[in-house]
């Protein structure tokens, strides 16, 4: 087996091994070669157009497009947390990051990225701020209650 050939067999094997999503898009994003959506997004083999509005949620497609003309802009890496439509047409939330792949005269010729599940952070991260208002929302009441009666306080305690 040759020097590059085993070279990219590791390379296989790391993809397979990680949980992430992992994608191919063309210089300009507006084609996506390959995606292993690991359960979480549709995976395809084939090169396909409109993968934006396939996988982004609609809310966060400007900020998406955004950070991809950015990206594009400065030749630069490409990360965003955002939602996303899954599999089975819910909204999921992921972490997404891509690098620039350029050849030899330096121009760049494709990008390669990884995109994590992060849905169920998301969702806890929800349910603290929501625990966290009805605990704000107690403790106002429960003050409003004793700071409006002081002496049924002084002759509960004394």
């Amino acid at each position: 087996m040759s020097q590059l050939s085993a070279s990219e067999e590791r390379f296989r094997a790391l993809v397979t091994a990680t949980s992430d999503v992992v994608y191919r898009m063309s210089p300009d994003w507006s084609v996506m070669h390959e995606l292993d959506g690991r359960g979480f997004l549709e995976s395809t083999t084939v090169p396909i157009t409109g993968w934006r509005e396939k996988n982004v949620h609609p809310a966060d497609m400007d900020m998406v497009n955004a950070a991809i003309n950015r990206a594009i802009a400065i030749k630069g890496i490409f990360e965003l947390e955002h939602r996303v439509v899954r599999t089975d047409g819910s909204t999921g939330w992921t972490v997404s990051r891509a690098v620039p792949i350029f050849d030899t005269d330096g121009e760049m010729i494709e990008w390669f990225g990884a995109a994590s599940d992060v849905s169920l952070r998301k969702q806890a991260e929800v349910d603290l701020k929501l625990a966290k208002e009805e605990a704000e929302q107690q403790k106002r009441v429960y003050e409003t209650v004793t700071s409006s009666t002081p002496d049924l306080i002084t002759t509960y305690l004394g």
